[in-house]
């Protein structure tokens, strides 16, 4: 654990084998990431705690639909899929500025257009229009 307080607690994960979401991310080449169990109340706390460990300028992935209503990202990305268990959530952020992806149509990552280019995320449409 790297920091507690009430209403939250925030870990860093380091066991890229566990199967949980941090360790596919520490997989997908991220260099830290972190974990939060926060109340509703604390998500804002919690997320400013977090920044605390990390670089100035670096870049993030935060997944954390809830977040999004508190932090203007560079780019919100919703990926949903046909058997979403979360739909209604999916629904109120799609008023968001945003870019949507349903990972059934989705080969590999490869094919999700967006990028760091050293200073901040940027997204060019494919072909197909997504």
């Amino acid at each position: 654990m790297i920091s507690e307080t009430t209403g939250f607690s925030i870990y860093e994960e380091t066991d890229a084998g566990t199967g949980k979401d941090t360790s596919r991310m520490l997989l997908a080449g991220a260099r830290r990431v972190f974990f939060a169990k926060v109340t509703d109340n604390d998500l804002l706390p919690a997320f400013k705690a977090v920044l605390k460990h990390i670089p100035e300028n670096a870049p993030i992935v935060c997944e954390s639909p809830a977040l999004r209503y508190f932090v203007e990202p560079g780019i919100f990305v919703i990926m949903s899929s046909y058997n979403s268990y979360n739909k209604k959530n999916i629904s109120k952020l799609q008023a968001l500025p945003h870019v949507m992806f349903n990972l059934e149509e989705i080969q590999s990552m490869e094919e999700i257009p967006v990028h760091f280019d050293g200073v901040r995320w940027t997204y060019k449409p494919l072909a197909d229009g997504r």
